[in-house]
């Protein structure tokens, strides 16, 4: 995050999580919100106290009913995990896979589980030693829903 942009994350993040919890808020709206979560999580997870916050955003909008803002979601994941690892201790990656594995067999079309699967492939890169401390049965969930998409 650039040293002009960092005083103002604090009034800038607030302002996104507005519009994604907005009710009326256009797909595409909610898509570009969710990038820019994304490209500034070092800075949201260095600068604010918001990370809790934008992080259970983010995971409520995986859930989400239009196509494009799941794989907004899971490509804002995916640059979390990327930009700020850190901020994805166990417990946030037990909620998320939690969460994503469900939806990824259930809900998802194919184009959105690729990139769900993107995202789950980055966690594991880039989050790999948060990882091996989760639930052995969170392992074992995901380990099925990888072998149930391959059947």
């Amino acid at each position: 995050v650039s040293a002009q942009m960092a005083p103002h994350l604090g009034q800038l993040v607030p302002f996104l999580l507005r519009q994604l919890e907005a009710a009326s808020s256009h797909p595409l709206l909610v898509a570009m919100t969710l990038w820019t979560l994304a490209r500034y999580a070092a800075g949201i997870d260095a600068e604010t106290t918001l990370t809790p916050t934008v992080l259970a955003c983010l995971l409520a909008k995986l859930g989400d009913a239009h196509p494009r803002v799941q794989r907004a979601a899971c490509t804002a994941w995916v640059a979390w995990a990327d930009r700020a690892p850190e901020a994805l201790d166990p417990q946030r990656l037990t909620e998320l896979i939690s969460t994503l594995v469900p939806l990824m067999l259930q809900r998802y079309g194919r184009r959105t589980q690729t990139v769900a699967l993107d995202a789950l492939a980055a966690m594991a890169e880039n989050c790999g030693e948060a990882l091996l401390n989760t639930p052995p049965s969170l392992v074992e969930q995901l380990g099925a829903a990888l072998m149930a998409l391959w059947e």
